[in-house]
């Protein structure tokens, strides 16, 4: 019977071993390639400037990508793709839209309203 318990307490060793090492791989795993990012964008004058914040548990650079959507004073509306590049600890970037950047071009003549959709993060290799 002892050489049974023996071979219980051994596996269940084995066992408890194998499940914390997973964990860690894990999290290593999830610490390297989970970020989140919200993108604010504001109408002025004669532009749109979106800022960008970044939520992630490493210091890897991260491509933020985004479609800003704008409605315009005279009743139009407009889009333009945009990325960049940010970090953790880094200063929440700010990017500027000009009106030119906007599609279908001429189109807008100012933005009243505007906001970011479609938003995608990418981490990028040191």
């Amino acid at each position: 019977m002892a050489g049974n318990e023996k071979k219980k307490r051994g596996a269940l060793k084995l066992v408890s071993g194998l499940l914390i090492l997973g964990v860690a791989v894990g999290f290593a795993l999830i610490k390297r390639s989970c970020a989140i990012a919200s993108v604010d964008c504001q109408a002025e004058e004669s532009a749109v400037l979106c800022r960008v914040s970044l939520t992630t548990l490493n210091d890897d650079p991260t491509r933020v990508c985004w479609q800003v959507q704008v409605q315009c004073k005279n009743g139009s509306t407009a889009k333009a793709p945009r990325c960049l590049v940010t970090r953790r600890g880094q200063d929440d970037p700010v990017d500027v839209v000009p009106i030119s950047a906007l599609k279908p071009k001429g189109g807008c003549d100012a933005p009243s309203a505007a906001s970011a959709g479609e938003i995608t993060t990418k981490k990028l290799s040191l």
